[in-house]
């Protein structure tokens, strides 16, 4: 049996719907290009906390060879938080370690196995300090203004825009999934940092619209409040994890023979 191959890039929310376990709960299976293997437990990720199709491209820019990084933002990118125990040999603590062989490795299989294309947008926010570059989460948290500005929806449209058009020039239009944020409604919350989760989801619906090979989903159609952890994070113990999961499988091919 072949599963869809699948190439991510997210939060630790997208994220750990492919850890191995969270698949066998949910009783369907994919083979992810990158995954936790064990359930998020605050600052766990690979491929660095990834939040805006700004930095999904930048991301995919450096791993496809079109673009460098700085080796301060290559060791956040790879190793950022990573505990021992991962599945692949791309996360290490050694400030010296060289990746190259790792973003060969992934380019390969970008190239030759990959039948999806799988980014979270969840964030409107840019790092002040990389206008243009690779902002990591670690220096937005906290909600801190001096360190990062909001981009306006029309930046954001044609950041999103840029990517769906690079990743089909590069990979000749691949199933291209968008999941969005956690929105407001879930939490009958008004708070204004929720806005900017529904303009995400609007921006996401338009794509969906636009290109044939683009679809949108949001978690918030299917979750309840009792399947979150807090206004962030699905809840590893109940249900949300194998509900994601299925939905999003829902829109993968079918295993083939």
């Amino acid at each position: 049996m072949k599963y869809p191959i699948v190439f991510s890039l997210g939060s630790c929310r997208l994220l750990c719907c492919f850890d191995p376990k969270i698949q066998s709960k949910a009783g369907l299976f994919c083979r992810s290009l990158h995954h936790f293997n064990l359930e998020f437990r605050g600052g766990q990720n690979f491929l660095g906390k990834l939040h805006t199709a700004r930095q999904h491209l930048t991301t995919l820019k450096f791993l496809m060879g079109d673009v460098t990084l700085s080796d301060k933002d290559q060791h956040k990118l790879f190793s950022m938080s990573c505990p021992n125990g991962w599945s692949n040999d791309y996360c290490s603590k050694d400030p010296d370690y060289d990746y190259s062989q790792a973003v060969q490795n992934l380019r390969t299989q970008l190239h030759t196995h990959c039948d999806i294309f799988l980014f979270e947008i969840c964030s409107m926010k840019n790092a002040l300090q990389h206008e243009g570059g690779l902002p990591i989460q670690e220096e937005i948290e906290g909600h801190n203004p001096s360190l990062y500005r909001t981009k306006s929806v029309e930046e954001c449209r044609e950041d999103i825009i840029q990517l769906i058009e690079y990743v089909n020039k590069k990979f000749s239009s691949p199933t291209i999934i968008l999941v969005g944020h956690i929105r407001n409604w879930i939490f009958n919350n008004d708070h204004p940092y929720l806005d900017d989760r529904e303009q995400i989801y609007q921006l996401l619906v338009q794509m969906d619209r636009k290109y044939e090979n683009v679809s949108c989903v949001d978690p918030a159609a299917f979750l309840q409040k009792k399947d979150l952890s807090d206004d962030w994070h699905y809840d590893p113990d109940g249900s949300a994890f194998p509900t994601v999961y299925r939905t999003l499988y829902s829109l993968f091919p079918s295993p083939s023979q």
